[in-house]
């Protein structure tokens, strides 16, 4: 990573959400965490399927659901470990306007809250703050099948100023986005969305554009 940061002048790194069922939260990864953390380097996250995908996906496309829940996956691992707390100085960008973290969030935050003694008998844990707030500081592009309920589902949930421009093309093709945006939310969408067209996430790239 050094290299690609000092050497390469990279402008960020790229992961999946989980490599060989190895999740981001996993306490391998917290020195790489930890340096992201320190330089400010940004972070995109794409996902990948599952462990042991063979069992969950009834023979379908591993896209189609286990991506979008691998990313809820992920999240809640550097949730629960507390990594994401620790680590407010990466920009961390997720894929798909969040996949099905919109819906999950609440139902994470009970847990935490509620049913938190279960998960740690002891009470030696560190302290998690509240879910939503913790991934309403994360960025989520919109690639895949933003419209009509996805972004207005993920701007429900965490507002707009975290929302960016992503594509999915060519996997998805440029006619069905737009076959699934009536022309009123579209418009309606963009002007709520000023996240959309901020260079925050990756500040040096946008200087040398």
């Amino acid at each position: 990573m050094q290299y690609a940061m000092n050497q390469l002048d990279s402008d960020g790194v790229t992961f999946e959400t989980n490599t060989h069922g190895m999740y981001l939260g996993n306490p391998p990864l917290e020195p790489l965490l930890e340096e992201l953390n320190r330089r400010g380097t940004p972070a995109f996250v794409h996902p990948t399927s599952p462990p042991n995908h063979q069992q969950v996906t009834l023979d379908r496309p591993r896209p189609m659901l286990e991506f979008t829940f691998d990313s809820a996956r992920t999240v809640s691992d550097l949730v629960f470990s507390g990594h994401l707390a620790k680590s407010t100085g990466i920009p961390w960008v997720f894929t798909h306007g969040g996949g099905v973290l919109p819906s999950l969030a609440d139902r994470m935050e009970l847990f935490r809250s509620v049913f938190a003694r279960d998960s740690d008998p002891t009470g030696t844990a560190p302290p998690i703050g509240p879910v939503p707030e913790q991934i309403g500081r994360l960025r989520f592009d919109i690639a895949g099948t933003p419209f009509p309920h996805q972004v207005p589902a993920l701007i429900a949930a965490f507002g707009t100023d975290r929302v960016l421009y992503g594509s999915d093309y060519c996997f998805t093709p440029a006619s069905e986005p737009r076959r699934r945006s009536p022309p009123s939310t579209t418009r309606r969408s963009r002007t709520a969305t000023p996240g959309a067209h901020s260079p925050r996430a990756t500040p040096a790239a946008s200087i040398r554009v």
